[in-house]
Formats: C-alpha cells, structure tokens, sequence
C-alpha cells in the first residue's frame, strides 16, 4: 500500500515470478578431475549450469542435431522428429540417458526453435541438455527447461544450457555425429 500526499491510499500490485530450484540430497559441489581427462574424452563442458546437477550411470546419449534440425524442409518433419525422440524416450524407460538437442525443448509455437515435445516425451531422461548454436549473428534463446520446469524438478531431471561458441565451452560433437547407433 502506497500513501499519497493526499494521504488517499492507492493500491499498487507487483508481481514476480519465482522459480526455486529444489534442493535434493547430495546437492554440494564437486570437483572434478578435468586435468586427467584428454580433450578427445570430453563430449562437452560448460560453464553455464543449474546448480546441483550431478548426474550419473549413463549409458545413451539421444542427440538431435541443431544443423540437421534447422535443415529439416518443413513442418511436418519436424513434428515427426517430435515424435521420434518421443518413441526414444519410452523405449528408454528403464534406462539412464542424456537427451540433446536445438533451442528450446516443447516449443510449440514457431517449432523451429526446438524441437516440438510434450513432457511426456523427455519424462525418462537424466539430464535434457538445449544447445544454442550460432546462426551467423544469431544466438537461439533457451527456454533453461521452463516449458516442463516444475515436471523436471519434481522428477528430479537435470537441466543444462550449452552454448557451444563461446569461450572456455568444450563441445566434442563429432564424437555424437560418429558414434554408433544403439537404438
């Protein structure tokens, strides 16, 4: 409540939106043994991250590629990649996964932002990674896992930015590009 010089009371509202991580067992700091690790090993590094995000026993990684998906001719491709990374996911039910892909997971609207999937669709994931690769002077904006933020929370699923050119990032995506398909 606001007093005016009249001395009237006028009402004013502010509102904020909140997004609490929640706080899970475990969640401290670790270091890791980056030097022992050769640069060919690693797959990426970041230094942008959600705070906590320790995850372990992986054993697939699903990757969209951001070129090949902004490639895709026309819609109906990809609402089909959608569903296939859906049909991934189920058959990935009892498993430990990574799931990678373009901009932002969910998009609905205009789906060339990213890959479009419902929660139901990356519900059996670890970690579900959004990459921002430049487009000439264009960096995609990330949705930080706000499409399904409360459902990733409360599944305890991790969420990880990767901006692949900005300094000090590593992204090894060669090493996703030519590896065997398991699935």
């Amino acid at each position: 409540v606001e007093i005016r010089n009249d001395r009237s009371p006028r009402f004013v509202l502010h509102l904020l939106q909140c997004r609490p991580q929640s706080w899970r067992e475990g969640g401290r700091s670790i270091q890791l043994p980056l030097d022992d690790i050769p640069a060919g090993d690693i797959i990426f590094r970041t230094r942008r991250m959600v705070p906590h995000g320790r995850v372990t026993g992986i054993r697939y990684v699903v990757y969209v590629d951001p070129v090949a998906y902004s490639r895709a001719p026309d819609y109906t491709v990809r609402l089909e990649i959608g569903r296939v990374v859906g049909r991934l996911n189920k058959r990935l039910e009892n498993e430990r996964f990574i799931l990678m892909g373009p901009g932002r997971w969910g998009s609905r609207g205009d789906i060339k932002l990213g890959v479009p999937v419902n929660y139901g669709d990356i519900n059996n994931t670890s970690l579900l990674i959004e990459i921002a690769k430049k487009k000439g002077d264009y960096i995609p904006e990330l949705s930080f896992g706000t499409h399904f933020f409360q459902d990733l929370v409360e599944a305890d699923i991790k969420y990880l930015p990767l901006y692949p050119d900005e300094p000090k990032t590593i992204f090894n995506e060669k090493v996703l590009l030519n590896a065997e398909n398991h699935l």
